[in-house]
């Protein structure tokens, strides 16, 4: 629906967005395990380690199984046949150092994996085990975080000594509450937005750190002073969905051509006078209604969406692109979006991952002119501490473009790709495996990416006059770009 608030971001605990919808797609916009061609079904068939992400690969004649690995025991969560895992992606190979090199349409980086004769020595469990082992799931989950997890250091947490601190709260017959709450005690000690823990019944986001700025603090001390019995974090949901909404409305009155949308309504744009443009990227995933829709569906209504607001807005003297309330979504969809700015082709960004020695090599990111029109005229980038995830990765992109100028407040600051782990008994959690840099090596996670032009937001005064404040601000900032270029 277009006029639908958009997902805030995982860490805000007030609404998560949803990526695939594979169950195995244990590395959310990162990979997935690729079918092989039928030429090449010889040459892949055996066992396969992950060189990070601790995932192995069974391939036997037409049958595969996908594991989730860590000293406790090797998770099977998922397996069929090739025609399943065709229908699932698409295709892989191998490089020259017989690595298998695999892809997902929803990632920015490739995943090697080396040939191993056998699966880790460990004990063989189930996503359908129900059997109730509270000790084993905490040990899965604390040797995940110990052999994955990235910012132990810049989070500032001990890790072993978290062991030592939570692990003796459980026993063998610690129910599920218990459970859980030891749990999300310790993951919560993060304070990463891209940390989740979640299982029927219980809600992590009450562990979670609301963003710190004015508004928020507002809707607080009016949650404590009403007498409604509405949980903190629903009444906060709704009060940001009204701000977004009010935002939006404002911005639409004050178009001289617009309101129009795209991509499901992900993508919002229009002319705002002095001949400045307008673009909202509300998301970085779900381009069409279908949720079952393959990725290269989503991305195709994403690039039909772009071809129209770049022919509306071929124009402007200048552009606000406003992510503020982008909660992120896929890598791929960022950099696409991002190429419709590009004057040609500029490294962006680089990532690596964690591995139980160190990292995987760094991987490149480029962006690039493409599309049948580019917009290299001044443009200024609105951020809030709700850009995140993808949409952080957008501010990357941009951020290497010399007419660019990033504006409003630092993003979140959770950059990863979620690594999605699972307990068997059908409980999952996720974690921050990956270190995103610039192209001069600066790491932007926990504190945002930081702004050029600083505007303040998220204040209670922020539509006085019946004006979206920042919006306003930025129109000033743009217009001045476009004077001076």
């Amino acid at each position: 629906m277009p006029n639908e608030p958009p997902a805030l971001p995982d860490r805000s605990g007030i609404r998560r967005t949803t990526s695939r919808p594979f169950l195995w797609c244990t590395v959310l916009a990162a990979v997935t395990v690729f079918a092989p061609s039928a030429a090449a079904g010889d040459a892949v068939e055996g066992t396969w380690q992950s060189i990070g992400y601790d995932l192995a690969l069974a391939i036997e004649g037409d049958h595969f199984a996908l594991y989730e690995t860590t000293p406790i025991g090797n998770l099977k969560v998922d397996q069929g046949d090739l025609a399943k895992l065709r229908s699932l992606a698409g295709t892989m190979q191998l490089d020259a150092s017989e690595h298998l090199e695999t892809q997902d349409p929803t990632s920015i980086a490739p995943i090697a994996w080396k040939r191993v004769e056998n699966l880790p020595e460990a004990s063989r469990l189930t996503v359908d085990d129900d059997a109730r082992n509270p000790l084993r799931a905490f040990d899965i989950v604390w040797h995940t975080f110990n052999n994955n997890y990235a910012f132990f250091e810049l989070r500032d947490l001990d890790w072993q000594k978290a062991r030592d601190t939570f692990r003796p709260q459980l026993t063998a017959e610690s129910t599920d509450a218990e459970l859980f709450e030891v749990l999300a005690k310790m993951l919560a000690a993060l304070e990463d937005n891209h940390v989740e823990l979640n299982a029927p019944g219980f809600d992590f986001d009450r562990h979670r750190t609301l963003p710190n700025v004015p508004l928020v603090h507002a809707w607080q001390r009016q949650h404590a002073s009403s007498t409604q019995d509405e949980d903190l974090m629903t009444f906060i949901r709704g009060k940001y969905g009204e701000y977004v909404e009010t935002s939006a409305k404002l911005i639409a009155a004050q178009m001289v051509d617009g309101p129009h949308r795209g991509a499901d309504g992900k993508l919002v744009w229009g002319m705002l006078p002095d001949e400045i443009g307008y673009l909202g990227i509300r998301s970085m995933a779900g381009f069409v209604s279908d949720d079952d829709a393959p990725p290269e569906q989503h991305l195709g209504a994403l690039d039909k969406a772009l071809d129209r607001a770049m022919d509306d807005l071929a124009g402007a003297r200048a552009m606000i692109v406003d992510v503020r309330f982008n909660g992120g979504g896929w890598d791929p969809a960022a950099v696409r979006i991002a190429s419709r700015f590009a004057d040609r082709r500029r490294p962006a960004f680089t990532k690596k991952a964690r591995t139980p020695d160190g990292f995987t090599p760094k991987h490149t990111v480029y962006v690039q002119p493409s599309g049948p029109r580019q917009h290299t005229r001044p443009v200024t980038l609105l951020t809030s501490p709700m850009t995140a995830s993808a949409a952080e990765i957008f501010v990357f992109c941009m951020n290497a473009l010399p007419h660019v100028q990033q504006a409003g407040m630092p993003t979140m600051g959770i950059h990863s790709d979620q690594l999605m782990r699972h307990l068997p008994g059908g409980w999952s959690f996720s974690l921050s495996n990956e270190i995103y840099a610039t192209i001069d090596g600066d790491v932007y996670e926990k504190v945002g990416i930081p702004p050029v032009a600083p505007v303040p937001m998220f204040s209670t005064d922020d539509f006085a006059g019946n004006q979206d404040a920042v919006v306003e601000k930025a129109r000033a900032l743009a217009s001045h770009a476009a004077d001076k270029h």
